[in-house]
């Protein structure tokens, strides 16, 4: 496992290194890339790019892999594999600690959470309304932490990927939010089949025609949430509301589905499709206010604090 803490801006290590050992080189990171080898520019310039962009090394740019990056560091002609190696160890390492700093001061401030999960745009869309909704909840409503997760839309990670954070956080409650273009309300669902069949590829390119989501499952697992009431509460806020017993047979689907099966009645849980919003460009079809959206999913997530107690 590596230790971020001696990488230097091109993904080397000082640590054990001759030079440095016998007093030759002072060590990028100690000396700010004021080092022997670059005397004669003053400074590395691959320390000197990475502090203007404000990363450590260069895997963590927001421009990486830019064009500079072989032709400054010519002597690794595979700086670029190693780079995105680094940065996908680095990113793994963060989110672990994230995971356990936030689950450690839950536990022991007693806050009570709800996850709440979106999905990211398909279908050749530029955006999905859930997650532009995902990137603007409010830290808690009802009393309740509001922890977030967007998610692929694909078949097989969606839900692995839910639920591994569904049995990280241990919720109160799991509210899976997805896009049906094509309705003119916010739909609480009833039940998910155990069915797979697309009509387009998910985001991975995988296409299933009627196969199972799971082997041996029952045909359909009914919603943990009482859909009824988040309708009451969606419509009083002003915002059209109405019960769906058609999740469809697409990822979202397959993500209720397998999230009902594994929390077993133990946590709440729950799917909402929202319609598409104005932005998106389908003058042809239904679509609800961004705003009217937000409304009636905040509404939502405070009835079902209310539910959850």
């Amino acid at each position: 496992m590596t230790d971020f803490t001696t990488i230097t801006a091109c993904g080397e290590c000082c640590t054990g290194c001759p030079k440095k050992q016998d007093g030759r080189c002072p060590g990028c990171i100690e000396a700010d890339g004021h080092v022997p080898e670059w005397a004669g520019s003053g400074r590395c310039k691959v320390h000197a790019c990475t502090r203007e962009h404000h990363v450590q090394f260069c895997g963590l740019c927001a421009e990486f892999p830019c064009g500079k990056l072989p032709e400054i560091i010519s002597w690794n002609p595979d700086i670029v594999a190693k780079m995105t190696s680094l940065r996908d160890e680095y990113r793994q390492k963060q989110a672990c600690l994230h995971t356990v700093l936030t689950e450690g001061c839950m536990k022991q401030s007693g806050i009570k959470t709800i996850l709440v999960t979106a999905f990211e745009p398909f279908g050749g869309e530029k955006l999905n309304p859930t997650e532009k909704l995902l990137g603007i909840l409010p830290e808690t409503i009802g009393g309740y932490s509001i922890q977030r997760l967007l998610l692929p839309v694909e078949f097989k990670r969606a839900p692995e990927l839910a639920i591994a954070q569904t049995d990280t956080l241990r919720p109160d409650a799991v509210l899976m939010l997805g896009q049906a273009g094509g309705r003119s309300a916010i739909t609480p669902e009833t039940a998910a089949r155990n069915e797979m069949n697309a009509r387009i590829p998910d985001n991975a390119g995988f296409r299933p025609e009627h196969l199972p989501v799971m082997e041996n499952g029952p045909a359909v697992l009914y919603s943990a949430l009482p859909v009824e009431r988040i309708v009451r509460a969606v419509s009083a806020a002003g915002i059209p509301c109405e019960t769906s017993g058609d999740a469809g047979t697409f990822v979202c689907n397959a993500l209720f589905y397998r999230m009902l099966s594994h929390v077993n009645g133990n946590i709440p849980a729950g799917f909402i499709h929202v319609p598409y919003i104005r932005e998106q460009g389908h003058p042809d079809k239904p679509f609800l206010e961004f705003d009217a959206i937000r409304t009636g999913i905040t509404a939502t997530i405070e009835a079902v604090a209310r539910i959850v107690g």
